[in-house]
């Protein structure tokens, strides 16, 4: 049990920092430094107490200061990628001294170029690899050099004995570091790709819901596409039977009233064969790409059609209400507008403002504005009815919504007007 707490509490300390766990190279450049802290206390004593190598301890003693000072301004203080280059640098550099005071060529030294190599290129950015490689061949032919020009620079170590038992403990503890930091590379990598998998199988999960949710919208609107087809086409079967006899009528004698009648009920009823065929176009309006026809109008012409779709309205008011239609006499009589939905527009808007306005006027105002020398036909739609608070404007265009319950007790609809 006290083992397995120790173990914990070294794991702890190399893996996470202040702020969390840590990255892989952040992981391994903490194993490195504790690794050759370690390694550099076991050849310390070895030195101090077993080979008589005084120099060589003291330069094993400057290493374990330096790269705890490492290990603790990486894990408090610096990221890996701003103190890695440094670590390695420094830690390879550090093999110099160390190579002429432990043998040279044929002393333990050398077993330490391939340990530094793999811990720079684990920890290092990958673009810093090539010249990290580069930098450490060079130390090695370099010193390998010297030692040939001046071999009395080299301390040979005599006694075999000594020289046996340093090459055994570095070679097993730098065996044992790189064995340690390549299982946690490997342990990290196996946990990435496994936490990788996942992941994929839950977006493929995801997108097979998504596709599937997919097809089910599609066959969703096929089936109601269809039903707006067919409704839209059963409608317009007895309209065009209304719209016919109505047209049949204003061909037989009749007094000045009748004909007004006939009148609205023809202009009504192609108003509402306008609308019926835009609901055929359901594709296109559930598209959002809605098209809007530009066709020479007349506009009084059709400013009158318009009063004359909501003169019954206005009637039923019983002269409580008075629609007025206001045109700017500078405007051309023919202008470029698709004139079917300009009719459903105004008619929702005029037709809303009467519905709501119990006495006074409504009035339709047209002006024009010009915008990069274009003239633009400006609709202005005025009453005096029970208007609409501030805090309320952002329902007015919701579908199925009005002001407030007593707007729907009061006046009936159902909040699709202006939708």
């Amino acid at each position: 049990m006290k083992q397995g707490k120790a173990y914990q509490l070294i794991k702890q300390f190399l893996l996470h920092s202040k702020n969390g766990q840590q990255s892989l190279s952040g992981q391994l450049l903490n194993i490195a430094s504790a690794g050759i802290i370690g390694l550099s206390t076991l050849l310390a004593f070895v030195s101090f107490f077993l080979s008589g190598g005084v120099e060589l301890g003291y330069l094993f003693v400057f290493t374990i200061f330096t790269n705890a000072i490492f290990l603790y301004l990486h894990k408090y203080l610096f990221a890996t990628v701003e103190i890695a280059p440094f670590f390695v640098v420094v830690n390879t550099l550090f093999i110099i001294p160390i190579w002429y005071l432990n043998g040279g060529l044929i002393g333990s030294t050398i077993l330490y170029f391939p340990c530094i190599l793999v811990v720079g290129v684990l920890v290092l950015d990958y673009k810093h690899h090539l010249l990290f490689a580069v930098f450490v061949v060079s130390i090695i032919i370099i010193l390998f050099c010297i030692e040939l020009a001046q071999p009395t620079f080299v301390i040979r170590q005599e006694d075999f004995a000594k020289k046996m038992l340093d090459l055994l403990l570095f070679s097993s503890v730098i065996t044992a570091l790189l064995g340690l930091t390549l299982h946690r590379f490997r342990k990290t990598y196996d946990l990435e790709k496994i936490k990788q998998q996942r992941t994929n199988f839950s977006l493929l999960k995801t997108q097979e819901r998504l596709s599937k949710a997919k097809l089910e919208a599609e066959m969703a609107t096929q089936a109601k596409s269809k039903f707006l087809a067919n409704m839209s086409h059963e409608i317009r079967t007895p309209l065009n039977g209304i719209i016919g006899s109505a047209e049949l009528l204003a061909l037989t004698p009749m007094n000045e009233a009748q004909k007004s009648y006939v009148n609205t009920l023809t202009i009504s009823g192609n108003h509402l064969l306008s609308v019926i065929n835009d609901v055929l176009d359901i594709s296109k309006i559930e598209a959002d790409r809605l098209e809007i026809y530009q066709n020479p109008m007349h506009l009084k012409q059709c400013l009158e059609e318009i009063k004359t779709i909501v003169q019954p309205s206005i009637a039923a008011k019983r002269g409580e209400v008075k629609f007025v239609c206001i045109i700017d006499e500078s405007l051309p009589a023919w202008v470029m507008a698709d004139e079917a939905r300009l009719k459903q527009v105004l008619v929702n808007l005029i037709g809303n403002a009467i519905k709501f306005t119990k006495q006074g006027f409504v009035h339709l105002e047209v002006t024009a504005q010009t915008t990069d020398n274009i003239q633009q036909l400006l609709f202005k739609v005025t009453d005096t009815g029970i208007g609409i608070e501030q805090h309320d404007l952002q329902k007015l265009f919701q579908p199925f919504s009005q002001v407030d319950n007593d707007s729907t007790r009061n006046f009936g609809g159902t909040g699709l007007g202006l939708v």
